[in-house]
């Protein structure tokens, strides 16, 4: 089993209403259609552009309320799982969809691991990607 069967970056015309945040359409406003994740195992290799956006929406948090973000959709199997994503903060729900803020990542580290219920499933490793200014 490989990332790629783990998690998904979302496509370019995926509406981001799942991912429980207004404010943006759709993937394509946060990436470029250049944008993936290389896998080799359980560790994944980002690669392409992260757009630079205005998204008040995202967060309380002004600090957060623009940059770089990334979608991604774990698979069905972590459905109802207590997902922890370690980066350069740690924040954990019971959710399959994801929004990644690169910026301060990108400063600490450079890596994004997630977790189901304790158990690392994958590790991303963004040093690669591009970020839009």
């Amino acid at each position: 089993m490989t990332g790629a069967d783990l998690v998904k970056t979302a496509a370019q015309d995926q509406p981001l209403s799942i991912f429980d945040v207004s404010g943006k359409s759709t993937a394509a406003e946060l990436i470029e259609e250049s944008f993936a994740v290389a896998w080799t195992g359980t560790q994944g290799k980002a690669q392409g552009t992260v757009k630079n956006v205005e998204w008040p929406e995202f967060s309380s948090v002004q600090a957060e309320q623009s940059g770089h973000y990334v979608p991604l959709m774990l698979d069905s199997r972590y459905e109802g799982q207590e997902i922890t994503m370690v980066g350069a903060k740690t924040t954990t729900a019971r959710s399959l969809n994801w929004v990644i803020r690169l910026d301060d990542l990108m400063k600490d580290g450079k890596t994004l691991t997630a977790k189901a219920e304790g158990e690392e499933i994958f590790v991303i490793d963004f040093s690669d990607a591009e970020m839009a200014e």
